[in-house]
C-alpha cells in the first residue's frame, strides 16, 4: 500500500510539473502572439474624377488581431458644416483634421468611385508599431486632431510621410519623379493624365511662381501615389502588398474643347465686334466689360497673394495680362486725357512685353490665356489710336 502511494505521489509530482510546462508555454505562445498582433498599413487610393479628388488619396490602417481593432486613419477630414467654412476655405484657414474609419465603409466609398486601393503592409519592429498606434491616437484626441492644411507642405499625404519618416525611417534617396520637376510639373502630370485641361487653367491662374521651384525628393511625396513608390523603393520595410481593385473601371474622358480654343473663339468674337460696334453703345459695353472682368481678375489674384494665408498663390505673374488697374481704367476708357493715353501705353508695352517672354517667364504660364493676351494689345491699341 505505502509503494502505490510513493508512485502516486511522484506521478502526482510529473504532473504538476507537466503541468505548469504547459501553462508557461502557452502564456509565452499568448504573449508573443499578442505582440505580433498589431500590423500597420499604407493605404493609397488611386486619382478620381473630381478636383478635390485627382491627386488621389492617402491613409493609414490599423490592424490588431487579439483585440479585435481594424480602423483606419484618415488625415484629409474637414468640418462642411463649419458656418464659416467658404471664408476660412478661400483665406486658407480651414482646419484639416484626422478621423477614423471602418474599412470597409472607407473601401467602398472608394470602389463606388471607381478608384482602386493598395494596401502595404509594413514589416515593422513591435516597439515601433506600437508607438505609431500611440501616436495616432494622441492625433485623434479633440486638442489635437486640427492642423492647417497646405496642399504642398501639410496634406494628407504629408502627415503620414513625416509619420513614417520620424518613426520608421523612411529614405528619400532615390526619386519617383524627374529629378528636374517642379511642384507645378507634378500638379500638371495628374492634369494631364486624368485630362483635366480646365482644371489646370484654373490651378495655373491662381498659383504664382512659388510652386515653380525644383522639389527635393522628400517634397515630392506630397502626392499619395510617390509616398506609394518611395516605399516600395525601401522594400525592407515591407511585408505584404495587396490590392483592391474597383468592380468598375474609371475612365477619364477628355474636355469638350481646350481652354485654348475657347478663349481664342472668344478673344476673337470680342475683337470682331469691337471692330463692328466700336462706335456704338453696344461695342463699348463689350470693351468695357471685358476691361473690367481683367481688372477684377487681377484684383482676385492679388487677394489670393496678399489676404490668404496660401503660399503658393504668391508672385502671380498673370498679374502681366489681367491687371488690377482696369477695374478703374475701364470707367474711364472713353475719357480722352493724358493720363489714360499713357495708361493705355503702358498696359500696351506690357502685353507685347509678355507675349515675348510668355515661355520665359520665372512662372510656367499657361497657353489657355495667351489669346486675352493679343486681345488686351489690340484693344489697347485701339485706345492709344483714338487719342492720338
Amino acid at each position: 500500500m505505502n509503494m502505490f502511494a510513493k508512485i502516486s505521489v511522484m506521478h502526482k509530482k510529473w504532473f504538476i510539473i507537466f503541468l505548469m510546462s504547459v501553462l508557461v508555454y502557452f502564456n509565452a505562445f499568448a504573449q508573443e502572439s499578442n505582440k505580433n498582433s498589431l500590423q500597420i498599413s499604407l493605404i493609397t487610393c488611386s486619382p478620381g474624377e473630381e478636383l478635390y479628388s485627382i491627386f488621389g488619396h492617402t491613409a493609414i490602417r490599423i490592424l490588431d488581431t487579439i483585440n479585435q481593432i481594424d480602423v483606419i486613419f484618415n488625415y484629409g477630414t474637414f468640418d462642411f458644416n463649419d458656418p464659416n467654412f467658404y471664408p476660412k476655405f478661400i483665406q486658407g484657414k480651414l482646419d484639416y483634421f484626422v478621423s477614423t474609419d471602418y474599412p470597409s465603409d472607407f473601401f467602398n466609398i472608394y470602389n463606388q468611385e471607381k478608384r482602386n486601393i493598395v494596401e502595404q503592409s509594413l514589416k515593422l519592429p513591435d516597439s515601433v508599431k506600437q508607438q505609431i498606434f500611440d501616436f495616432l491616437n494622441y492625433n485623434l484626441q479633440p486638442k489635437n486632431k486640427a492642423y492647417k492644411y497646405d496642399f504642398l507642405y501639410n496634406n494628407c499625404t504629408t502627415k503620414i510621410r513625416d509619420i513614417l519618416s520620424n518613426y520608421v525611417g523612411l529614405s528619400f534617396k532615390k526619386p519617383v519623379m524627374p529629378i528636374d520637376y517642379t511642384f507645378r510639373d507634378a500638379i500638371h502630370f495628374y492634369l494631364d493624365k486624368t485630362k483635366s485641361p480646365w482644371n489646370k487653367l484654373g490651378i495655373d491662374l491662381l498659383l504664382g511662381s512659388n510652386i515653380d521651384s525644383i522639389m527635393t525628393t522628400k517634397a515630392s511625396n506630397f502626392l499619395p501615389e510617390n509616398l506609394m513608390a518611395t516605399l516600395n523603393n525601401n522594400g525592407q520595410l515591407i511585408e505584404t502588398v495587396k490590392g483592391y481593385p474597383a468592380d468598375e473601371r474609371l475612365n477619364f474622358r477628355a474636355a469638350f474643347i481646350h481652354p485654348f480654343l475657347f478663349f481664342g473663339l472668344i478673344a476673337l468674337l470680342i475683337g470682331f465686334l469691337n471692330k463692328k460696334l466700336k462706335h456704338t453703345i453696344w461695342g463699348k459695353a463689350i470693351v468695357i466689360t471685358y476691361v473690367f472682368a481683367t481688372g477684377f481678375i487681377g484684383i482676385l489674384l492679388l487677394f489670393m497673394w496678399f489676404a490668404t494665408n496660401h503660399h503658393a498663390c504668391g508672385n502671380n505673374f498673370n498679374l502681366l495680362w489681367s491687371l488690377p488697374t482696369n477695374i478703374i481704367a475701364a470707367f474711364l476708357m472713353f475719357k480722352k486725357t493724358k493720363i489714360t493715353k499713357y495708361y493705355f501705353l503702358l498696359a500696351f508695352v506690357v502685353q507685347n512685353a509678355s507675349m515675348a517672354t510668355w515661355f520665359f517667364l520665372p512662372q510656367e504660364m499657361n497657353v489657355g490665356f495667351l489669346p486675352f493676351v493679343f486681345l488686351n494689345a489690340y484693344l489697347y491699341y485701339q485706345q492709344l489710336k483714338n487719342r492720338s
